[in-house]
């Protein structure tokens, strides 16, 4: 059997990097990781009314975050003024003191958490790999035929003028008996070249008749 790479690993270091990046000691990376995840994962819960495309978490020292969302809405996030932007600050910097309370996490210079939060605001969203498969997903929840939104994911990308797109749905599609897997692709996909700098996104979403995959592939 052939095995499959994950198109984003496979290029880091070349095309791609780590969306968490800082240094750690064996004794404190395991905290440092469990932490990422957990901040990611408030975030996402918090934003459930924007799309958010990805989270890079950068740390100077042990207790100095610096967060980077990227989403299609800032201002969802911000408000009118950034006006929430220190409300978000102490939210987060409290939950990860809840959260260290709770694991008893006792780092070497464990001092103030200092944390800075900065939102981007995409501006070519046909070309993000993420954000494709978010909107795909939506529209299947609504039952929209997935031949509909596949061949209009891939119109809006040509106007974009990417150099290729490739869009797989996986499952019971139009609720047939029998899953089966259906993509299109415009364009050039080449996933053995590293210095491709091609962006790919897995999503998984619950429908009445079960699960469906979505993959996207963007270069």
């Amino acid at each position: 059997m052939g095995q499959k790479v994950h198109p984003v690993g496979f290029r880091l270091g070349i095309t791609k990097y780590h969306q968490s990046q800082w240094y750690a000691s064996k004794y404190n990376y395991s905290t440092f990781f469990s932490e990422d995840f957990f901040l990611r994962k408030i975030i996402l819960k918090n934003f459930t009314n924007t799309t958010i495309s990805k989270i890079e978490i950068h740390r100077k020292m042990e207790d100095d975050f610096h967060i980077i969302i990227y989403t299609l809405q800032a201002k969802s996030i911000l408000g009118d003024d950034d006006e929430n932007l220190v409300i978000l600050k102490k939210y987060f910097v409290d939950e990860l003191k809840k959260y260290r309370n709770k694991k008893n996490v006792k780092l070497n210079n464990s001092n103030e958490i200092k944390l800075s939060l900065c939102i981007i605001e995409l501006t070519k969203p046909e070309l993000n790999a993420s954000i494709i498969s978010n909107i795909i997903a939506e529209q299947l929840q609504k039952r929209i035929l997935f031949r509909r939104i596949i061949k209009k994911s891939i119109q809006s990308a040509q106007n974009a003028e990417v150099k290729g797109i490739k869009i797989q749905i996986s499952g019971r599609l139009n609720g047939s008996e029998i899953a089966r897997s259906e993509w299109i692709r415009h364009g050039s996909i080449p996933l053995q070249t590293l210095n491709a700098n091609i962006d790919y996104c897995f999503r998984e979403i619950k429908t009445i008749y079960g699960i469906l995959g979505i993959k996207v592939w963007v270069l």
